[in-house]
């Protein structure tokens, strides 16, 4: 049997073959006719399911309803998927027809993973809007290329091997007392048959392949001990690999095998993909999303200890880490000890039933059933080979400590970070290192007492307490010190002179001479010291080793070092030594017992020496060099040009997708002046004049008014809000506002989740107030900061945010020491492949004013206004270019507030005529792979779209039919009677209309009905006041040209907009 005709597919879920669906049969081509070799892979088939299943979608999200009774067949679950044609003759499953944009995203993922070498690795800025499809399209497109590079991997492995086989054999290589198995081969490949009957069962054939090979190896290993000489010991490592050769093409012949593809992935390893979140809380959406495709990757999650440690005697302490290696190294941790047991099949299998593909509260559900460790069981899953699919936080590959203590591998690997906006902030972070002298004090008293008091390897621990006592007394002993503010005093030491002058002085010989031999000494004695200390055997031996905290510390400390000295010191002029001097009334000190206690020094200062990173691209440079590829993705990159600068790295693929709304779903606008002309130049001048506070109160105040349901408000900063605050308390414009809407307030230094359920809340209450239960206010406004908790990582979909208002440009402070210190690095180093510090800073800036704007528009049919209060916006066009594509695309610059506000009420009263949704929702969605909304009711904005059973009557397409008099078809409607072809529709003798909560059309009704109606419709040739007042309009509709509609339970959106709307 072929193996193309017999295999499985790659992924482990099935989906509706396109010839068996009668719902969704369209082939979405978007082939570039490359004549390229054809890559369509002849395991990815899908398997044809018999059953019919209609999916309609919400935002992205798929429900199914099956035409079966049988729930626990497994593929009632499963949904009718698309097969898309992408470029280079890739096919991809999709869940549903994508949107265009879906499509040339995808395209460009393909293009780059297909274009990259063992020699040239291509990486790729993805940003596609929020509400687009972002995530899903990642993991289609990856795992799509993954499981056809698998395929090409396996077939040319299998046909390489036949061939050599067949030569072998032809070539009587092996006599026949070596008893090598072989298999019959033909001239075409795909012809292979099996030796044995196809229905044996796989283990059947493992075990006797096993005993084979046992038999062969005994013979081979008694020879070698008969004749110990090397070309016999060649000839035994020969006949082996060619046994295993030989078992992997027995399985092959069975077809596409799991087992099969474990030995082949033993030896050509498969390119991992790494999906990276920011958050350990964003995973959980990526595998909502991964669950809807048709791919069933082996996957496995990286997660701390603190997100997936399930021992109450772990949870309870402060310091988990710390807890639970004291745990597992005294062998008392009950879960550590049955972590194979979840942690041998990466498929494991709940009492539920078969759980592929799963997320942290679903392995921490099998942790507890099993009595296993997820934390350890994903780590060892890791090791796997036939792992395909990694998720984890993006630091987790940024940090070179994280890297290590989790044995991840990046070789090759494929890296997707989601969410990537902030990545340049990560990489800067990752690379670099604060150590403060009370931290310092404690590991080194706690390395005199192992070495001193009990004796333990002071070979090994006095060195090191020597080098970090030097490192205390060089901060401590520092003078002449900067003021930076009030009780803060500063010293910056940068420059590799500068910087090797300091690390003599703290105990590393020989720096300035470029010698490194001290420092691999210090570093050598360090890692044997971790060893040492890790190791149960002496842990039970030694009465103290190093604790873990330590340890931790110390390997942070040795890594910055080895960045600062490695390769020749290539990357020491991109890093600062900064001492910061503090005086405090106390200073927290951290015991033994890990408890925070406070002590009152005499002195009351705190010293922190901080190591600074000012490159990103010096812990970028491992994924760039290592990895196969980088896909950067957001929803908000934008500005696009600072990535390839800060990283380091040429990125051969930009991709800033369209949005998939319509123009008349948002409303994008700068505003220039205020009141009276007050400029509305956010700059500190004018932030403290009270004319331009003043001003910017009443403006928010009216469109306050203006705007019904929920308002994100963002600052610049705290301090500024807290200034204008202050002002507008003063003045009573806060109490003016409070009476608009209710107000709430993001708190610096306090939790954001009280207040964001206060604040759902209130837009809850007042979305569900009627005419018999008012509320005092039209919804309520959410001030917030730009870089603060409220402007990424929370919805505001829908009535939770109908506009966001961004006043001024959210720079960094210019006075934050970090800051003014990476300016003057990106000037100093400024190049044309490196940016200079005024353009960092401008990037900084929109990039975090692109992700405020973002909470607005948070999927298909939502609909908002973005308005920005600053007249820099204007005058500077080029700030525009700093703005993600699709808000671009649709701002418009208003002088004056009153201008502004004017077309706001128009934008937001055309919604309110549509009952909120736009004229691209009431059109036929194409792209959404969801029926049209004239078959279902008019949607709110969190409504789901009902599901149709097929076992229901379908719902037939409209045909073109004589138009009917309005009289006679109303009346007859309301009567439930049929409505004959030979009436004329007649709007000027309309009685009076049928409102929406009587209007009742049954099934026989519709069918009777056939309507049609045209866009042009919604044109200004037919005019809603005519209509009203009226004008006769008979004419003009009877000129139009026609489009069928679908028949529908109730009238379509448009009949209802134009022929009852209009009257309520």
């Amino acid at each position: 049997m072929s193996s193309s005709s017999s295999s499985n597919p790659p992924f482990r879920g099935k989906a509706i073959s396109k010839q068996s669906s009668t719902n969704y049969s369209k082939i979405v081509n978007t082939n570039n006719n490359n004549n390229n070799e054809n890559r369509s892979n002849q395991f990815i088939k899908p398997t044809t399911i018999t059953k019919q299943y209609n999916f309609q979608r919400e935002d992205d999200e798929i429900k199914f309803s099956s035409s079966s009774d049988d729930n626990n067949n497994l593929n009632n679950n499963l949904p009718d998927y698309v097969t898309v044609n992408l470029t280079r003759d890739y096919k991809c499953f999709f869940p549903y027809e994508p949107y265009p944009t879906q499509i040339q995203f995808m395209n460009k993922i393909i293009e780059t993973l297909d274009e990259t070498t063992t020699t040239n690795n291509r990486h790729a800025l993805l940003e596609s809007p929020t509400g687009t499809g972002k995530t899903l399209s990642l993991l289609c497109a990856t795992l799509c290329w993954q499981q056809n590079f698998k395929a090409k991997l396996i077939k040319e492995w299998k046909d390489k091997n036949l061939n050599n086989n067949k030569r072998k054999i032809e070539n009587n290589e092996y006599n026949d007392n070596k008893k090598i198995k072989s298999i019959n081969t033909t001239e075409n490949n795909d012809s292979t048959t099996l030796t044995t009957n196809e229905n044996l069962a796989e283990m059947d054939i493992d075990l006797e392949l096993e005993n084979n090979q046992f038999n062969n190896n005994n013979m081979e290993k008694d020879a070698i001990t008969t004749n110990n000489n090397n070309n016999q010991r060649k000839e035994f490592i020969e006949i082996e690999e060619n046994n295993r050769i030989n078992r992997i093409l027995q399985l092959l012949q069975k077809g596409f095998t799991n087992k099969a593809e474990k030995e082949i992935l033993k030896v050509h390893a498969l390119p991992v993909i790494y999906y990276c979140s920011r958050t350990h809380s964003q995973i959980k959406q990526i595998i909502k999303e991964l669950k809807k495709t048709a791919y069933r990757p082996r996957m496995t999650i990286l997660a701390s200890k603190q997100h997936t440690c399930i021992n109450q005697q772990v949870i309870n302490t402060k310091d988990i880490n710390n807890e639970c290696h004291k745990l597992v190294d005294s062998a008392s941790c009950a879960y550590y000890k049955n972590v194979e047991l979840l942690s041998t099949n990466s498929e494991f299998k709940p009492p539920s039933g078969r759980l592929q593909i799963y997320d942290i509260e679903d392995l921490l559900k099998e942790g507890k059933r099993l009595k296993s460790c997820p934390y350890y069981a994903c780590r060892e899953m890791l090791e796997n080979p036939e792992i395909e699919l990694v998720l984890c936080p993006y630091n987790y590959l940024l940090s070179p400590l994280t890297r290590e203590n989790m044995n991840i591998n990046l070789q090759n690997a494929i890296i997707i970070c989601d969410e990537a906006h902030n990545i340049e902030d990560i990489c800067r972070e990752s690379a670099s290192l604060s150590l403060n002298d009370l931290d310092l004090e404690e590991i080194v008293n706690e390395l005199y007492s192992i070495y001193n008091d009990y004796k333990v390897k002071p070979q090994l621990h006095k060195p090191i307490h020597d080098f970090l006592l030097n490192l205390l007394r060089w901060m401590k002993g520092q003078r002449n010190l900067q003021e930076l503010e009030k009780d803060v005093e500063y010293k910056v030491v940068k420059r590799k002179e500068n910087i090797c002058k300091v690390l003599e002085e703290m105990g590393i010989q020989d720096i300035s001479n470029n010698s490194l031999t001290h420092f691999k000494q210090l570093k050598s004695l360090f890692f044997n010291i971790k060893a040492y200390a890790q190791s149960p055997q002496n842990k039970r031996k030694d009465p103290v080793t190093l604790s873990a905290r330590t340890i931790t510390i110390l390997q942070e400390l040795f890594y910055i070092l080895d960045f600062l000295l490695k390769n020749n010191m290539k990357y020491i002029n991109d890093y600062s030594l900064v001492l910061l001097k503090k005086m405090n009334d106390t200073v927290k000190s951290k015991r033994k017992n890990q408890q925070f206690t406070q002590r009152l020094l005499d002195t009351r200062v705190e010293y922190t020496l901080n190591f600074w990173c000012y490159n990103p691209a010096v812990a970028f440079e491992a994924l760039k060099t290592k990895c196969r590829s980088v896909l950067l993705a957001s929803g908000t990159l934008a500005p696009l040009d600072s990535f390839s600068s800060e990283l380091g790295t040429q990125f051969s693929t930009v991709f800033e997708g369209s949005h998939i709304i319509s123009k008349e779903q948002v409303w994008v606008g700068t505003i220039g002046t205020g009141d009276n002309g007050v400029s509305m130049n956010a700059n500190f001048q004018n932030s403290n004049d009270a004319n331009y506070q003043d001003s910017l109160g009443s403006m928010i105040i009216d469109l306050c008014k203006q705007i019904q349901d929920g308002i994100l408000l963002f600052f610049p900063s705290y301090s500024f809000m807290q200034k204008v605050l202050y002002r507008w308390k003063e003045r009573k414009i806060l109490q003016k506002l409070q009476k608009v809407k209710d107000v709430f307030y993001e708190q610096k230094y306090e939790s954001i989740d009280t207040i964001i359920s206060e604040y759902y809340a209130s837009i809850d209450k007042h979305s569900n107030s009627s005419n018999n239960s008012p509320t005092t206010t039209n919804g309520a406004l959410f001030m917030a900061v730009c870089r603060g908790k409220v402007s990424e990582g929370i919805d505001f979909s829908n009535d939770k945010c109908r506009a966001v208002i961004c006043i001024g440009i959210p720079y960094p402070n210019f006075k934050d020491l970090q800051v003014s210190q990476k300016r003057e690095y990106n000037d100093e180093n400024y190049s044309s492949n490196r940016m200079n510090g005024e353009a960092w800073y401008n990037s900084q800036a929109f990039r975090a004013l692109n992700q405020a704007v973002g909470r607005c528009i948070r999927h298909r049919h939502d609909y908002g206004a973005i308005i920005l209060i600053e007249e820099r916006l204007q005058k500077n066009p080029r700030t525009v270019q700093s703005f993600s594509k699709w808000i671009r695309s649709h701002m418009t610059h208003y002088s004056t507030h009153k201008e502004a506000i004017a077309d706001l009420k128009t934008f937001f009263n055309n919604l309110k005529r549509n009952n909120g949704v736009s004229s691209i929702g009431q059109s036929q969605i194409s792209n959404s792979g969801t029926p049209s909304p004239v078959s279902v009711k008019m949607m709110e904005d969190d409504e789901p779209l009902k599901m149709i059973s097929s076992d229901e009557e379908e719902v037939k397409p409209i045909v073109k039919t004589p138009k009917v008099k309005a009289s006679k078809y109303f009346s007859k409607v309301q009567k439930n009677q049929s409505v004959e072809s030979d009436d004329i529709i007649d709007l000027t003798s309309t009685p009076s209309p049928i409102k929406s909560s009587t209007s009742t059309f049954t099934k026989q009704t519709t069918k009777d009905i056939k309507h049609e109606i045209e866009d042009e419709f919604q044109s200004p040739s037919v005019k809603h006041e005519d209509i009203k007042k009226g004008v006769n309009v008979s004419p003009l509709i009877d000129n139009m040209s026609t489009s069928s509609h679908n028949y529908c339970d109730i009238i379509c959106l448009r009949c209802k907009n134009l022929l009852t709307d209009l009257y309520y």
